[in-house]
């Protein structure tokens, strides 16, 4: 039986290294799952395999003897059945984030088994992608390299229903949002945004005004008095320039300025005198793109 046992194995061997080299000839015959593979033992023969391992083919008991198709009084013949495997994964196998564990059988809803791997994920889930998913690049992770999924399931909070909603959506639906839209602009204390709703509804665009410093056309609505509930007296239209220096945001009230008004002033003075704009740029720690707008006051305008 240790003799049968070790020539089935050469055998094998034999067999797939024939359907290795028969791929270029016959490639439809040789990425079949499944072969089964005849080989003729002799008795008498002494086969030379790898050019190392030598082996004596014994009787085989039990083996039935076929005729062959010449016609001759028969030979012994075992059916050996080799399954070619195109994909291997071994243990430790690193794919993206992805560290095989062990190979798995898995069924399809449709009930045909495939293989698959079991993995663990640098983030510490496991999961069972397809071997071939692993091999053509298709699964990298268990999911976690994509991000924070887009949806979430939570409950509405008008109508209290269980739903998969998106993380910067606060209701499961356009109508519910119509109701929260509506409940914020009732609200005794309006947000921002609420009080820009009003205002615009009551009094139209801001673009339809003058500016209320310097008397061109304005763009949007400056808050002036936060503390009155009229709309009227609350806000005022402006221009984006005086808007974002009424709030502040313009020259020093800027977190990012990197000037002041005495250092344009300074800047202007140093340009009179002859001065580049690379020079006075490397003397202030600034651009010589932002050194020319403040001289030529396309920025820093207020500053006299």
């Amino acid at each position: 039986m240790r003799g049968l046992a070790s020539a089935q194995a050469i055998a094998a061997r034999v067999c797939a290294h024939r359907f290795i080299r028969c791929q270029g000839s016959a490639p439809v015959r040789a990425m079949r799952r499944r072969r089964t593979v005849r080989w003729r033992l002799r008795r008498a023969m002494t086969a030379r395999i790898a050019g190392n391992i030598t082996f004596q083919p014994l009787t085989l008991s039990g083996v039935p003897y076929l005729p062959s198709r010449r016609g001759s009084t028969g030979m012994p013949v075992l059916t050996i059945t080799v399954r070619i495997m195109r994909h291997v994964v071994n243990p430790g196998d690193k794919y993206g984030r992805l560290t095989v564990l062990r190979e798995v059988q898995k069924v399809a809803p449709d009930g045909r088994r495939y293989r698959a791997a079991l993995c663990r994920c640098d983030c510490g889930k496991q999961a069972t992608p397809r071997i071939s998913s692993l091999h053509a690049g298709d699964a990298q992770s268990c999911g976690c390299s994509r991000g924070r999924p887009k949806y979430q399931q939570r409950r509405c909070p008008v109508c209290g229903t269980l739903a998969m909603i998106r993380r910067d959506h606060r209701s499961c639906s356009r109508a519910c949002g119509y109701q929260l839209a509506r409940a914020a602009r009732q609200a005794p204390n309006p947000s921002y945004g609420v009080w820009h709703h009003r205002v615009t509804k009551a009094r139209g665009p801001a673009s339809g005004y003058p500016c209320a410093d310097c008397g061109k056309p304005a763009q949007d609505w400056s808050t002036v008095n936060p503390s009155s509930d009229d709309i009227w007296v609350r806000f005022q239209p402006r221009c984006r320039r005086c808007h974002r220096y009424h709030d502040g945001a313009a020259g020093e009230g800027n977190p990012r300025a990197k000037l002041t008004s005495g250092k344009v002033r300074e800047l202007r003075a140093r340009r009179a005198d002859g001065l580049t704009y690379r020079q006075l740029a490397a003397e202030f720690g600034i651009s010589d793109v932002a050194a020319c707008a403040a001289v030529n006051r396309k920025t820093w305008a207020h500053v006299s």
